[in-house]
């Protein structure tokens, strides 16, 4: 059964409002525990920092990939997803109930059973709940961490290297083939079916058939 046609494209937008929505709620517990990027939000020299480490993270993994590492980028992948949960779990429990060993072992617990569940029942509505937290975590962190010029500049840049890296040297379609293969569960999806399961088809496409849902990069969310 179809879902009307405009739905999934409402979907989109939605989360990236969302994503938004609860950054902005996260800003006092990740402020109040002092969860920042960069110590000098006003320093322009932050966007290229990151875009450094951005390129350097990329060579990484293209090599890996080149190499068919996909597992331990799994891995890799996998550990970064539990430590964003720490984090965001970490600020929340310490901004409520302050920071003690209590709270620690609650964010760890909790990062734990979020990531067990993205992998075990990696169902569409589990990832895009989970997927927009994170997204909104981390966007939180930016946007703490950076002051208006950095961030201009930033997005200047991400507009350039994505420019060059899909439409130029094409390297940023291989890597997203690459880190899709791994199944890792880093976009989120707004099923086209009121029947689609992501378990069960994920994004394998039969021939002959279109997919049975629209994906999006969770760095797509993190900055639009």
């Amino acid at each position: 059964m179809q879902i009307r046609n405009w739905l999934p494209f409402l979907g989109m937008p939605l989360m990236l409002l969302f994503v938004q929505i609860v950054a902005i709620i996260l800003v006092m517990p990740m402020q109040a525990v002092g969860l920042v990027a960069f110590e000098d939000p006003e320093s322009v020299a932050n966007p290229l920092i990151f875009i450094g480490l951005l390129l350097v993270f990329t060579v990484i993994l293209l090599i890996m990939i080149r190499l068919g590492g996909r597992r331990v980028i799994a891995v890799f992948i996998g550990f970064a997803l539990f430590m964003t949960f720490v984090y965001i779990f970490g600020a929340l429990f310490s901004f409520t109930h302050g920071a003690t060993a209590a709270t620690a072992a609650a964010a760890l617990i909790g990062a734990g059973a979020a990531t067990a569940l993205l992998y075990l029942y990696p169902e569409w509505y589990v990832i895009d709940t989970l997927g927009v937290l994170i997204s909104a975590g981390i966007a939180s962190i930016f946007g703490i961490s950076l002051a208006i010029l950095p961030v201009l500049v930033l997005l200047v840049l991400l507009a350039v290297y994505d420019a060059i890296s899909v439409y130029r040297t094409k390297h940023m379609i291989t890597l997203a083939e690459g880190v899709l293969e791994t199944r890792a569960p880093i976009m989120v999806v707004v099923p086209k079916r009121t029947d689609y399961s992501f378990r069960k088809e994920g994004l394998q496409i039969a021939e002959g058939e279109e997919r049975g849902a629209f994906v999006m990069g969770m760095g797509d969310l993190i900055m639009p």
